[in-house]
Formats: structure tokens, sequence, C-alpha cells
């Protein structure tokens, strides 16, 4: 492959005062974080400031091993000078005015955007306009974000943010279409894990972090000093812009004999760690923030944030949100004096928040974790390998090759494509690409009776049998290998009608057909699936005995299964789990198969930080659930939880007591290891899905539908017609029921009917109303996403 060491332009206006810019958040991301850690043998950073009215000529100077330029207003120079350099590739943190300006003399290069702070008109007129002594002139030009549309509409931006929360506003302030993903990749920070949290090493000290600029209204917290004489107030940190404005609003306090009030100036290493360490509480006083590193910095030590904003419900999980605040703010100052009292005098507040924030940071923020997330981000905008399969292009090539290599990407697809309404639907959708799916290429999915497919959807075409055919050979094998090439050919026949119905009526968002960053694995597969074990201890109505042992003793009459998974299969895993990026884990319930739990141990051994996933009833909680979550850092839970109403949930997950599994629910929210809800939509709890949404956009987790389109044994008459005739169901052959087993039907009555399929014309319009109202409803993007995939799915 050819590689050449990567060139990247870093697009600022600011480098933590280097070069006599200013000491700002996205400087100090810049300069002590993506210039520090980046730049390897394989890649080397440039910085960019901006032009400059009084520059008569280039000027550069190296600051850190990193070299800084700054550019005279010739356009024309500056034009020639970007075009010599050559740079792969731009990153800037937000686009402000001089960057926007530099870029906007580049041509066909991309630009990653990492969104820290995106202020759509609707923030600067609904809260920073509502201060009165000084305007904040730090706010977004709208050239720079029109530049950013165009470019979104040229392909040439990807969008990262550092908090989900923000996704929004930036939408709004970049014109973006609503289905526009924006990964996140949070802020890093330097984390002393060496620090031991001790509450009696704390003291009644209360510090300001921050530029002393308009936005922050750090006379809001000089006034909260003033009134509360018993703590100690610091002010780190200096003026810089509008210096001479901020300087007569903040004279009446430096000025003044307020005794209880320090003003340090900017501290930096070992003296600003100290002051954060001995410091109870971090006040923050601003009009308007983000996501602050300082937020960060603090939590890492046990200081608490206080605010009167919650961006991503960082101070109202780790500190205290005391309510809005805008304007000028001085009648709010009681809002802060009383969040600070309650706070400092009762330590059975302070202590457990203190120490989720450290656990918090400490998982989420660590530096170690950003290089390669960043990283892979650059690579994946340079390695179209990776989501289209091209080779890599040599940068002395014209761009326009590339266009032309995607021109006859889709001209091979259209010919082989065997399936030309597919093709024409994926193609629509921008889904071109070339295979049609990449699961045959990245996973192994393995079952309860021992088959091994290419992915959960599949059920039809098998790959292998364990033990008749090992790991090994069902990777290697010819049948995994027809697979790839059918779809290739966009052809859908061996076992993937699935997926092809779900484009067939363009539920885009149901099926698992993206690029992942899986592709490429050195012939390795980079996901496993397994749902060997079919142990559970519920009785779910459209579940079948083949996920769930208490269905097929209790209700089927059925024999147990006896997955074939022993010690000889554990052993063949060994070879690939140190090559894997993601392990789902699936049931009956995982956390009653004492088989995955032998998985979960060599995981912590060969692949530790592998992300894991497992899907949960949430009915069992205890040490040996609490000792896996210890033992694998990535592990990520999603719930089956179908009503947040007792009488609902338990009539639909029969067995089930509802008050324990929303007690297990809780906890893993608190640790931060629920990631998503399944959710299937019956008639049972249909009118309820408004209560999961708004649930999982305030612990902001991901919601996923099950649709429900065919009885597996909820309703007996339909998957054992009679006890004599067995049944298919996506790939599923049904058993006869015994005898005993019908009779048992024939004493109670039948479980109630529950596919949505089953509902009236009109009582669907009904719940088609109430879908659009809750995606009015709904402020976040990806939970719309999927609301809109349940009513497409109602309309067939």
């Amino acid at each position: 492959m050819f590689r050449k060491k990567i060139k990247l332009a870093l697009l600022i206006d600011e480098f933590w005062g280097a070069a006599g810019t200013a000491y700002g958040g996205f400087g100090f991301l810049a300069r002590n974080y993506i210039a520090k850690y980046l730049p390897d043998e394989t890649l080397a950073i440039d910085v960019l400031l901006g032009m400059s009215e009084d520059l008569k000529e280039f000027h550069c100077e190296e600051i850190d091993r990193v070299r800084l330029y700054k550019f005279p207003a010739n356009k024309t120079l500056v034009k020639e000078w970007l075009k010599k350099q050559n740079y792969t590739i731009f990153l800037s943190i937000e686009l402000t005015y001089p960057s926007a300006e530099l870029f906007e003399l580049i041509d066909n290069k991309k630009l990653i955007l990492w969104v820290q702070d995106p202020r759509p008109e609707s923030v600067v007129e609904n809260s920073l306009n509502t201060m009165k002594k000084i305007k904040d002139p730090c706010v977004y030009n709208a050239r720079s974000a029109r530049l950013v549309s165009k470019l979104y509409q040229e392909k040439r931006v990807k969008f990262i943010t550092q908090g989900e929360s923000l996704t929004a506003l930036a939408k709004e302030l970049y014109r973006l279409p609503p289905h526009t993903k924006i990964p996140l990749l949070t802020n890093p920070i330097e984390l002393d894990l060496t620090y031991n949290f001790n509450p009696a090493a704390k003291q009644n000290k209360i510090i300001f972090l921050g530029r002393l600029e308009a936005q922050k209204r750090a006379w809001l917290f000089c006034e909260t000093a003033r009134r509360l004489p018993a703590y100690d107030f610091y002010v780190i940190g200096q003026l810089f812009r509008e210096k001479e404005e901020n300087q007569d609003i903040l004279n009446p306090y430096l000025n003044a004999d307020i005794p209880n009030l320090h003003f340090m100036g900017l501290l930096e290493g070992e003296a600003k760690a100290v002051l954060i360490k001995e410091a109870k509480i971090l006040l923050n006083t601003s009009i308007w923030e983000a996501i602050p590193v300082s937020w960060l910095e603090c939590l890492q030590y046990g200081t608490l944030p206080v605010s009167c904003l919650d961006r991503e419900n960082l101070v109202s999980r780790f500190g205290y949100f005391t309510g809005e605040v805008l304007g000028d703010g001085l009648d709010g100052i009681e809002k802060f004096t009383a969040a600070l009292t309650r706070i400092l005098n009762n330590y059975e507040l302070y202590i457990p928040k203190a120490l989720a924030g450290i656990d918090y940071v400490r998982k989420n923020h660590n530096v170690a974790a950003f290089r390669p997330k960043l990283l892979a981000v650059i690579n994946k905008e340079l390695r179209p390998d990776l989501a289209f399969g091209l080779r890599q292009i040599p940068k002395k090539i014209a761009p326009g090759l590339k266009k032309l290599k995607l021109f006859y990407l889709d001209k091979r697809c259209r010919k082989l494509a065997r399936e030309p309404g597919i093709y024409h639907k994926l193609k629509k959708a921008n889904l071109i690409r070339p295979t049609v799916c990449y699961a045959a290429a990245t996973t192994l999915n393995f079952d309860t009776m021992g088959r091994i497919t290419a992915c959960c959807f599949n059920r039809g075409y098998i790959l292998g049998s364990y033990p008749d055919t090992s790991i090994k050979a069902a990777w290697l094998g010819p049948e995994r290998k027809k697979l790839l090439n059918a779809l290739n050919k966009y052809d859908f026949r061996l076992g993937c009608g699935y997926c092809q119905e779900k484009i067939l009526h363009n539920q885009y968002c149901e099926i698992s057909q993206e690029p992942w960053d899986l592709v490429n694995n050195n012939g390795w597969p980079s996901k496993m699936e397994f749902e060997f074990s079919p142990v559970c201890n519920l009785e779910c109505i459209m579940c079948g005995g083949k996920w769930s042992s208490a269905i097929r003793k209790n209700r089927e009459k059925l024999p147990p299964l006896n997955p074939p998974l022993d010690d000889a299969f554990l052993e063949q895993l060994e070879e690939f789990i140190p090559h894997l990026k993601y392990a789902a884990f699936l049931g009956g319930e995982p956390f009653l198969a004492p088989a995955y739990y032998k998985i979960w141990q060599k995981i912590a051994k060969l692949n530790k930080n592998l992300s894991v996933h497992i899907t949960s009833n949430c009915s069992i909680y205890n040490k040996k659930v609490q000792e896996v979550l210890d033992l694998l850092p990535n592990l990520r839970i999603t719930a089956s939880l179908d009503s947040l109403q007792k009488a609902t949930y338990e009539s639909i997950r029969r067995g089930a007591c509802f008050e324990t599994v929303l007690a297990h629910v809780n906890i893993f929210i608190k640790k931060h290891r629920l990631s998503s809800l399944s959710v299937c939509p019956l008639i049972q709890n249909i009118y309820e899905i408004p209560d999961l949404v708004r649930f999982c956009e305030v612990h902001k987790i991901d919601l996923y539908f099950n649709h429900v389109t065919g009885a597996l044994s909820g309703n007996i008459k339909y998957i054992h017609a009679g006890g004599s005739q067995t049944t298919t169901w996506n790939g599923i052959s049904g058993e006869p029921l015994p005898p005993e087993a019908l009779a048992e039907a024939a004493r109670h009555a039948p479980l109630p009917e529950f596919r949505l399929s089953t509902l009236s014309d009109a009582e669907l319009a009904k719940i088609k109303l109430l879908l659009d109202k809750t995606a009015a409803d709904c402020t976040r993007d990806d939970l719309k996403e999927k609301i809109r995939g349940l009513k497409t799915f109602l309309r067939q």
C-alpha cells in the first residue's frame, strides 16, 4: 500500500499564549494535546494561525517542536504557499473566522472539524446578547458557517464532536440535514492517576478557572465572594481580549477590600494542580459554555463544578446545577451562594459526587485513548479502502482520479447487481460500495445449535456447524467465500432476505449495512456474536424455546437444548480474541450462562480493551456480574426493556419483577455501562413508546426497536399449528409440540396477540400520530431516525 508521512495542518487562531495568541480553551487543546501527542514518524503537524493586515511577509516560529505560521493579508501569495505545502488534510477546532478565511483558499482538500462550542444565531440572541455590561466579541461568523455548509455539500468536511449535546447546535449553525451523523471524540486531559481522593485534605476554597472576559462573568464570582466571607475564593486566569473594558469592570473588585477574594493570575503546572486539589468547588459563572476543559481538570481531583449551565448533565451529575442565570447575572447571586453553602456543609452530598466525578473522568477523558481515536478519524478520511475498498491514491496523482475511481465503482456495482431494485434504492440513499454488506467480511455468529453464520440477521445460510466445523474452517471455508461473492453482486439470495426487505421499504436505519471501521483487519474476523446459550429465567410473550430455556421447559414441554459449547471451542477462540474489535453476547440471558463467563475471562486476559456488548434482561445483578464489569473496561450493556409501567412490562416479560429490573438498570446507568435500550413494539406497549424515548433522552442512551414480524411462540397457534406442522421464521425451523404441551395450551387461555400487523388501519393511524408527536418533541436526531424507522415498519 502506498503510504507517505501525513502532513496535517491545524487551523486555529490561538495556541495557548504562543506567538502572542490568546490563552483560550481551543488553544489549550491545540497546544497541550493535539500538537503534543499526535505527531510521530507517520504524521507531522503545522499550526496555521491565520492572516493579518499587520504582516507584510510570512512569519514562522517553532514552539514545542511544532511550526506556527502567520500570514500576510495577500490572498494570492498565501494561496500559492498553501498549494506548495500540499497538506494531506486539515483539522480545525471549530472554525473561527481567521481559520475560515484561510481554508477558503484551499481546493480539494478535506477538513476534519472538531465541534467544540457551536453558537448558532439562536444562542447569540437568547443567551449572549442578554448581557448589558459588555458584549463578548468571540462569536462565530456567518461567513464561517456558510463555508462549512458549502464544504458539507461538496463532501469535504468530516465532523466529530466533544459532546453529544453539541450535535443539534452544530446542525443548526452549519445548516446540516437532520440525519447527519457526528461521531463522538471527547476532550482529553492529562490524568494524575497517582492521586488518591482524601476529603480531609480538601479546604473550604472555591476557584474560578478561565479567561477574565465578558462571557465568563467573573464579576459574579467576585460578588459571591463578597457575600460568603467565611470561604476563600481564588480567581485563576488573566485578561486578554477586550482587555481595557474587562479591566474596568473588574477594577472595583481588584481595588476593593474583600479579604477572602484572591486574584492569582495565570497558573500552570504544579501551582495550578495544588490549588485545584485543595479546593472543594469550581464555580463557573459563564453565561455560555460548551464542555469546558476546566470542569474535567477539576473533577479528576474531586473538585465539584457549580454552574448555571449543565452541558451533558456533567454539573447535575457531579456537582450542583443552579438553574439558568441570564443577563449580567447580578439578580442570580443567591442561586450561587445557596448552592455553595449546601455543598460545603454537606459531606454526604459532596463525597459521593466527588468519587463519581473522578471515576467518570478517568474512564472517559484519558489522553492515552485520545490519540488512537483521533488518528483513526484521520486515517479513515485518507484511506478510502476502509470505506469503499479502493486503494489509496498517491498524492502526486490528480485528486480527480479518486472521483474517477468512484465513478467506475458505481458502474461496476450497477453492472454486477443481480437485484437492480436494491441497487437503485441504495444508490439513491448514497450507500453504494463494493459489497452491499460487510458482515461476511468481518463477522462470525454462533447460535444455540452450534451453527455459524455471518450475522444475527442471516439465519438461513450456514458457514459451518460446531463441532463438525472448527471456527477457522468456517472463517476460511468456501461457504463464506460464496456469500462474499454474492454480496459483491448485490445478491441477497443466500439468506439475506431480512435486509433485502428493509431496503425495499427504505428502512436503512434498521439494517447493518454500513462501512464499519472493522473491515480492514488483516484477514481476521473483527467481530463475533455469541448466541450459544438459551439459558433464560423469563418467558417473554414474543420469544421461543430456542432463546429461553424457561419457555422450552414450561410452555413448549420440550427437552432442554444442549449447545455444543465445550473447552475445545474456548481453546479455538484464544487464537481469534486478540484480533477482535467487538464481541456481542446475546441470549437467553448472558449473565446466566456459565460458558460466557469463561469467554469474558479469556477476553480480559488476551484483549482487555476489546469492546464488549451484552444484551441483558437486567434481572440479574450480583457479585459475578460486578466482577465482569471490573474485568472489562469497555463493556457496555443493552437493556431489554419494553415498558416503564409495571403492569405492561410484567405482562410482556413474564417471570420478571419490574422493580428489580429497574433497580439494576439504574445501577448500570450510574456505572456508565448502559448504552442502549432494546424495545419490542407490541400491541401491549405501543402507546408507551414516548416514555421510553424520553428515558433514552434523559440518560443519553441509544434506542433500538426489535420489529416483531411473526410469532416465535408468543401465541402457540401461530408457530405450532396443531402440533403437527413445523414452521420457519427467518430461517429457523420450529418443532412440533408434544401432546402434553398442546393439552396445557388448551387448558389455559391462549397467550395474548401481540403483533402490530393485527391492528386495524384506524388504530395504526392513531399510533402514527403519536409517533409524529414523539419525534417532534424529541431533541436527539438519532432517536428521531429510529422513530421514523418504526413508522416505516407500520406502513408495511
